[in-house]
């Protein structure tokens, strides 16, 4: 077979042997003498693609695993409450982003909203999702809370149908009390 030359800013793929970008068609490898992987993107994804089918039991532990971690458990919650809020409400328009909810662990500093108790944490709607009218997936809408404060208040008003035990100084100051116990 017959050479034929390539150009510097190009390498053959030695997989699909077509010569492509350097720059953008492989990935990066420290390893190798170029620091570029021998195959190319769309080859490297093909192969990909084909060992998930032939292991779908490992792909499945692989991801029980994942959900398993911090990263995991935070993820399920984000998706959870952004996939409840969408159901539930005609006007969704807001998703809870991964940094929002950092935010708001930070300034209820890991504790529960509602006992101030520092347990297993849980993404809670003030105003609940059953609400449509006022409800919202944003973040002024969002607290830290515990399972056991979370599923007492369940869809309860707050203030209204539901007073917590004691209540976090975020709490107060997001949404305070008044004389009629309603908060707008």
């Amino acid at each position: 077979m017959e050479e034929t030359y390539i150009p510097f800013f190009m390498k053959r793929c030695s997989k699909c042997e077509f010569p492509k970008y350097r720059a953008t068609d492989y990935h990066k490898d420290a390893k190798s003498k170029d620091k570029l992987s021998s195959r190319c993107k769309p080859c490297i994804k093909e192969s990909k693609a084909i060992w998930r089918k032939d292991n779908l039991d490992k792909v499945r532990i692989s991801k029980q695993q994942w959900r398993q971690t911090p990263n995991g458990r935070e993820y399920k919650k984000i998706s959870s409450a952004n996939r409840r809020a969408r159901h539930s409400t005609d006007n969704f328009c807001h998703k809870l982003t991964k940094t929002e909810w950092a935010e708001t662990k930070v300034e209820f500093n890991d504790l529960c909203a509602y006992c101030q108790r520092e347990v297993f944490l849980e993404i809670e709607h003030v105003i609940p999702i059953s609400d449509k009218e006022r409800t919202s997936n944003a973040k002024w809408n969002i607290v830290t809370a515990c399972k056991s404060c979370n599923s007492g208040k369940h869809d309860k008003t707050l203030w209204v149908d539901w007073v917590p035990k004691n209540p976090h100084p975020e709490l107060l100051r997001r949404f305070p009390p008044t004389k009629d116990n309603k908060f707008v």
